[in-house]
């Protein structure tokens, strides 16, 4: 690691404690067995190796964990209205990376009650990603992250919440939960974690293949059955974009089912767009190229198929 004028501090910690965090609170490292940093008025540059490591960003709701790491943590300054951040971070040796909202909120409104500020505004959802894999590469801003894995990922994101929607000529509050799990061989996923609170963390990404894709999805209505969505899909890659057009692009030897849902049938085309709306529930399929096989129907709102 280079040097960084500032206190320099070479420690081997017992596990569990904290070996690093700003004057918030809210961004730290735990958990060093072995390894060191060093601190400057410009932030903190550590390497060091856990059972796990832990880097946390509480106001971001991020933590990543790892039992190799290094990288460099931008602490709030003192008076300053910018958060901390994580600035980057290169893990290895079978690791995990989550965004949860719930942590962020939670910190969020713990920093505004502590410095007499207006509280933010509780989420109408609760969302939670984590990514599994050997080995990753973040860099990250106050405004977004970019987080490279160059290796095979296990990509899991659950969210639940409320919300309305159209019945009848009549707005009908619902409650519905949401799964979704992705694998593939290697990706690149663009994060937005200082917006976690008020939307979801992941904002897009290029997933390598082969890839296997899998969204399960209830809304409950009072009165009524569940609405039950099941995606399952194959690919060759895969492109998100939840922050403009809300769409997911699968492209080469696309295999598509949907089961009891919005999408009704099973498909094998050249590429597939999966539109959803602004909870990520699918609402329509659009197929391009050679179909093998096509059955796929679409079903509007109030269950009649086209």
């Amino acid at each position: 690691m280079k040097a960084i004028t500032g206190v320099i501090c070479l420690l081997a910690l017992s596990q569990g404690r904290v070996f690093y965090q700003d004057v918030t609170g809210t961004l730290r490292v735990s958990n060093l067995e072995k390894g060191g940093g060093s601190s400057s008025p410009d932030g903190f540059e550590f390497d060091g190796v856990g059972k796990p490591l832990i880097v946390e960003s509480l106001e971001d709701g991020l933590k990543i964990e790892a039992p190799s790491m290094k990288g460099i943590l931008v602490p709030k300054k003192p008076g300053a209205a910018e958060p901390a951040y994580i600035k980057e971070v290169h893990a290895a040796g079978g690791m995990s990376l989550t965004s949860d909202s719930e942590i962020a909120y939670a910190a969020q409104l713990q920093q505004a009650e502590r410095n007499g500020q207006e509280a933010p505004a509780k989420p109408t959802s609760k969302d939670l990603m984590s990514l599994v894999t050997d080995k990753l590469d973040y860099l990250g801003s106050r405004e977004m992250g970019t987080l490279t894995v160059p290796t095979s990922f296990v990509l899991n994101s659950s969210s639940e919440g409320t919300t309305n929607k159209i019945e009848d000529k009549k707005t009908v509050p619902i409650t519905y939960t949401q799964t979704i799990k992705a694998t593939g061989t290697s990706g690149k996923f663009v994060l937005s974690p200082s917006e976690t609170v008020k939307k979801k963390a992941l904002q897009s990404g290029t997933l390598e293949g082969p890839l296997v894709f899998d969204l399960s999805r209830s809304e409950v209505s009072e009165g009524k059955a569940p609405e039950i969505t099941k995606i399952h899909a194959t690919a060759k890659q895969a492109l998100i974009d939840l922050k403009t057009d809300r769409t997911i692009t699968l492209t080469g030897d696309v295999e598509v089912t949907g089961e009891n849902s919005a999408l009704v049938g099973k498909t094998s085309c050249d590429r597939a767009i999966l539109y959803l709306d602004e909870n990520l529930k699918p609402i329509r399929i659009q197929l391009e190229g050679s179909p093998a096989e096509s059955s796929t129907r679409q079903k509007r709102s109030g269950g009649e198929t086209k």
